[in-house]
């Protein structure tokens, strides 16, 4: 008899728990390193000017996302996205050579109504990954129960003139929380 009450009071207390709260108290961490590979692209028209004294800079932009709906680790789960920690987010950029060099880079991540920059300068083809550290926040309180993308855009200047062979690579070693219910 004491096993039936127990029974009794325990699917009455589960009935009172809401669905989403159900589904937190069976989330379960999934450990992904999201990456996006951005090109650049130059802006200006290709001239290209050195001499003594002047050096002419080439503008450059680019542009990708990371959509958890298509990432390997939790593509299964996407209905049942939960939250997202990030342990950093990092920035490395490839395709360097020689005496080129990255003057300025900027990056904006915006997912949904969220939006950081971060700004870079002279970045040499000898430069080792950087940390972007501020958007770890934008990742942390980035709500992927409503919206599995982020969005970065790369503008900057250069001492050349940049082609798709250069490219922003960006990656976040996460936890994402996943629910199987």
């Amino acid at each position: 008899m004491k096993v039936r009450a127990l029974l009794f009071v325990a699917v009455l207390g589960i009935s009172f728990v809401s669905c989403d709260a159900m589904k937190d108290l069976t989330a379960i961490e999934v450990e992904s390193e999201l990456k996006v590979d951005i090109p650049l692209e130059a802006t200006d028209d290709g001239v290209s000017l050195k001499s003594q004294s002047i050096v002419a800079f080439g503008d450059f932009k680019g542009e990708a996302e990371i959509d958890l709906a298509t990432n390997e680790d939790v593509k299964d789960y996407v209905d049942n996205l939960r939250s997202i920690q990030a342990t950093d987010v990092l920035l490395t950029l490839t395709g360097l050579t020689g005496d080129q060099k990255i003057e300025t880079i900027t990056i904006t991540a915006k997912a949904a109504d969220l939006s950081e920059t971060f700004t870079a300068t002279n970045i040499i083809p000898t430069s080792v990954e950087q940390s972007m550290a501020s958007f770890i926040t934008l990742i942390d309180n980035w709500d992927i129960t409503e919206n599995t993308l982020v969005t970065f855009t790369v503008t900057g200047k250069a001492n050349f003139h940049v082609t798709n062979a250069v490219k922003a690579k960006i990656k976040v070693p996460s936890k994402v929380r996943v629910s199987p219910l």
